[in-house]
C-alpha cells in the first residue's frame, strides 16, 4: 500500500543547510581564489603542473567519447590512398 505524500519540501527546493555549506565555502575559497597565482608560483614546477591539472577539471568541462562509424559505413582503406607515395624525408636517417 502506498502513502500520499502530505507534506516537506516541494520538489526542487533547495536544502537550507546545503545551500549555508556552499555560502560559507563560497566565502573562504574566494580568498584562496585570489592567491593562487602567487601560490602556485610557489609551487616546484612538477607540484604546480599537478595542481594545474587538478585545477583544469573545474575549468574545462569534460569532453565524450564519440565513436566513429566512418569506416565501417563508407569501406574505408587508407592503403589506397597512399600507396605508390614517396616519403618526404628519407627515414633511414632518423
Amino acid at each position: 500500500m502506498s502513502r500520499i505524500k502530505t507534506g516537506g519540501r516541494v520538489a526542487g527546493t533547495p536544502n537550507k543547510v546545503t545551500i549555508e555549506i556552499r555560502s560559507a565555502l563560497s566565502i573562504a575559497l574566494s580568498g584562496e581564489l585570489e592567491r593562487l597565482p602567487e601560490t602556485l608560483a610557489e609551487l616546484e614546477p612538477q607540484a604546480r603542473v599537478d595542481a594545474v591539472i587538478k585545477l583544469c577539471k573545474y575549468l574545462v568541462p569534460p569532453m565524450a567519447a564519440i565513436a566513429s562509424k566512418l569506416a565501417d559505413e563508407h569501406d574505408y582503406q587508407p592503403d589506397r590512398y597512399t600507396k605508390g607515395l614517396k616519403p618526404a624525408f628519407d627515414l633511414d636517417l632518423l
